[in-house]
């Protein structure tokens, strides 16, 4: 509690020194004025007194027997921490040695005896004044170290708890990739928070077929993966059921608008791709052109579709398909925006071209170390700024030589 004092009634002032006569003038001086005295006879005693119940104000003499004045301010003065006790000390010494003793010695005031009523009550109101701004200090920062202390503790629960929410995010992420005798996968997933919205799958739909699909939902954090979890469950349910990624996504974008916040929406690339003849069927709800290298002639194509936009923007929307086939030694490039929207030292975004570069650069690489040489690159262009958006690279390659069929 701040300290706000309506009248002199409440105010303390220990009045110290060897001689009754010299406190019964101090007394008559300040008790007219309203103020509560308390005397003590020795330095000794005035640092207990004030170690007890810190009073308001300290007057006390410097020469006395045993624990003079300057040691008596000292103690003082090193024993409140927590209370600023304003020491005023009176002496017949006015010297310039004596004052400089005085205020190393930590007094606040330094008066010459015997004072004038009117000087001493004077600088005696001055020293309340300054003491209870200080005071006020002093309360105002213990409040802000124990509301900082509430802050920390809080902050260490939610982090505890994304955390958790972060773990059970993962959690739906593939912790494996399917067994194909022709097909090997890459991976990078980076959460800007401790959790994020960005998916990516590989979905077995019986012996023949793949779903393969990458996500973004908007925003980062705990929400953006509750919604990334729900756009998960809802991908499962219905792959098995509609082998046309078109209308797999038709379903989910209506599940979505019944049941999502309107301030969400989640970009999509999603293929259904054929282990017997290798044709990979594809549509986009309005996410980032997925990159396809072709091995034979070296070169990048974007697989694109006309129209889609993403899902839960519209209540009803219809996505076109397109088909291409994934020839030997082909690398599928599945990416979200916040690999490509990082910033380079001059503040340009990366940008899909400049990943492009990287993907002929690094092609010979198997997936795995191809994602991560792509994202070392990436950060390094980038003055190894951190992303600020989650980001996400998968990549998904068949094998060269003649093809191998599951048994």
């Amino acid at each position: 509690m701040k300290a706000d004092f309506s009248s002199n009634t409440k105010r303390v002032v220990l009045i110290v020194d060897d001689e009754d006569i010299n406190l019964d003038l101090l007394d008559l001086i300040l008790q007219p004025e309203g103020y509560r005295i308390r005397r003590a006879h020795s330095g000794d005693e005035a640092v207990q007194i004030v170690k007890d119940s810190p009073p308001d104000l300290v007057l006390m003499d410097v020469c006395m027997p045993g624990t003079n004045g300057f040691d008596a301010c000292r103690k003082i003065k090193a024993n409140n921490p927590y209370h600023f006790v304003p020491v005023m000390l009176l002496t017949n010494l006015d010297d310039t040695d004596s004052k400089v003793q005085g205020l190393d010695a930590g007094a606040d005031e330094y008066m010459v005896k015997p004072p004038s009523k009117a000087e001493l009550l004077a600088r005696v109101r001055a020293m309340l004044r300054i003491r209870d701004l200080q005071q006020n200090l002093l309360y105002s920062k213990r409040e802000l170290q124990l509301a900082n202390e509430q802050l920390r503790s809080a902050q260490e629960i939610i982090e505890a708890e994304l955390k958790e929410v972060g773990d059970i995010q993962r959690s739906f992420l593939p912790n494996r990739f399917p067994d194909h005798p022709e097909f090997e996968f890459g991976c990078y997933y980076g959460p800007c928070a401790q959790a994020g919205g960005d998916y990516f799958d590989v979905i077995e739909i019986g012996r023949s077929y793949w779903g393969l699909l990458i996500a973004d939902v908007t925003g980062h954090g705990a929400s953006a993966a509750v919604v990334m979890a729900i756009t998960h469950t809802l991908m499962h349910s219905f792959t098995s059921t509609f082998h046309f990624p078109s209308t797999a996504l038709k379903v989910t974008n209506e599940k979505l608008n019944e049941h999502l916040a309107p301030t969400f929406y989640v970009t999509m690339f999603y293929g259904v791709l054929n282990l017997d003849n290798m044709k990979l069927r594809y549509c986009s709800a309005g996410h980032e052109p997925v990159m396809l290298y072709r091995a034979a002639s070296h070169h990048v194509d974007y697989l694109k579709t006309a129209h889609g936009f993403p899902l839960k923007l519209l209540e009803s929307d219809d996505y076109d398909e397109k088909e291409t086939t994934i020839q030997p030694d082909d690398k599928l490039i599945l990416f979200t925006d916040g690999l490509v929207e990082i910033r380079d030292q001059e503040g340009e975004l990366f940008s899909p071209a400049r990943l492009e570069e990287l993907v002929l650069k690094h092609h010979h690489l198997s997936p795995q170390p191809f994602v991560e040489a792509i994202v070392q690159d990436v950060v390094s262009c980038c003055d190894d700024h951190q992303f600020r958006d989650d980001a996400t690279l998968f990549v998904i390659q068949r094998k060269g030589g003649p093809t191998q069929r599951r048994p």
